[in-house]
C-alpha cells in the first residue's frame, strides 16, 4: 500500500494495482524508472525489473488538463530575523557548511578581499576548529600560542594561512639529515 500526493494526480483517486505491463506487475521502487521511460518515450528499460514494474504515468492527469492547484491560497509571512548572536555550535556548523560549499581556497580569497557577503555569513569569533589548529600549529612551529580572545574568524583564518606557509617553508629533509648527523656523532663518540 502506498500514498501518492501530487498536483498531477486527480484528487480522491484510488489505485490498487497497475494496469500493466504484465498481469503480475506492481507499483514499487522500480516504477519510477519505468515511469520515466514511458513519459519520455525512451527506447528501452534499464532492467527487466523496470520492464515488469507498473508505471506511475497512468496515475497522472493528462498534459492537456495540467496540474490541479490544490495548494494553499496564501502562505504565512516569514518570521522577522533574530538579532541574537549564533551559539558556538551553530556558528561552527555554518562555517563548515560554507567551507564545504566553496571551492578550496575561495573562503580565504573572499576574506582577504573583504567580501561583505561572506563576512555576513561567517561568525565573528574563531571556531573551535580554528582555535585547536592554531594551538597545534604554534606547538609544531615552536611559536607562542595566540590569545583566541583577540582573534576574529577572519584573523584566525589569516593566521592559520600564515602558519601553514611558514610550516611549508621548513626544509624537513635538511632537518632530518641534521638530526641523523647529530645521532651518528653521538654514536661514534
Amino acid at each position: 500500500t502506498a500514498l501518492a500526493v501530487s498536483p498531477w494526480i486527480k484528487q480522491n483517486s484510488v489505485f490498487q494495482e497497475p494496469a500493466g505491463p504484465t498481469n503480475t506487475s506492481q507499483f514499487e521502487h522500480s516504477s519510477i524508472p519505468a515511469t520515466v521511460k514511458n513519459l519520455f518515450n525512451l527506447s528501452s528499460f534499464l532492467t527487466k525489473r523496470d520492464a515488469w514494474a507498473g508505471s506511475l504515468h497512468e496515475l497522472l492527469t493528462p498534459e492537456e488538463e495540467g496540474p490541479t492547484n490544490q495548494g494553499p491560497m496564501h502562505l504565512p509571512d516569514a518570521l522577522p530575523p533574530q538579532d541574537e548572536p549564533l551559539d558556538d555550535e551553530m556558528c561552527e556548523e555554518l562555517d563548515e557548511m560554507i567551507e564545504e560549499l566553496l571551492p578550496d581556497g575561495t573562503i580565504g580569497e573572499l576574506m582577504e578581499s573583504g567580501a561583505e557577503a561572506i563576512q555576513g555569513l561567517i561568525c565573528k569569533e574563531p571556531t573551535r576548529r580554528q582555535a585547536r589548529a592554531l594551538r597545534l600549529s604554534a606547538k609544531v612551529t615552536n611559536s607562542t600560542v595566540p590569545n583566541m580572545a583577540k582573534h576574529t574568524f577572519a584573523s584566525a583564518h589569516k593566521a592559520l594561512r600564515g602558519q601553514w606557509a611558514e610550516l611549508m617553508a621548513i626544509d624537513f629533509e635538511a632537518l632530518l639529515k641534521e638530526e641523523e648527523g647529530e645521532v651518528e656523532d653521538t654514536l661514534v663518540a
